[in-house]
């Protein structure tokens, strides 16, 4: 498990939709939740018009939310890239 921020620490995902599927090896969708939260960014559980990120685990397979994201043109990270947006 690894430790994240319970509060908002900065601003970098300020006014950025995420949604959440899958599984991943390194860490719970719990903890990229309260992540993302913690940089600015929101999170919701289906993907829609607004959504910016579709963060995929690395553990499934193509989903609904999946093929909804290429439908609308959202972009489906991983986590690994979860990690470069924080760095900018």
């Amino acid at each position: 498990m690894i430790d994240f921020p319970s509060k908002q620490v900065d601003s970098r995902l300020a006014g950025q939709r995420f949604v959440i599927t899958g599984q991943f090896r390194q860490v719970t969708r719990y903890e990229l939740t309260s992540l993302i939260q913690s940089h600015g960014g929101k999170v919701t559980g289906s993907v829609s018009g607004v959504t910016d990120y579709l963060l995929k685990g690395e553990l499934d397979h193509v989903t609904g939310k999946c093929k909804k994201a290429a439908e609308k043109g959202t972009a489906v990270i991983g986590y690994e890239d979860l990690m470069l947006l924080l760095q900018k």
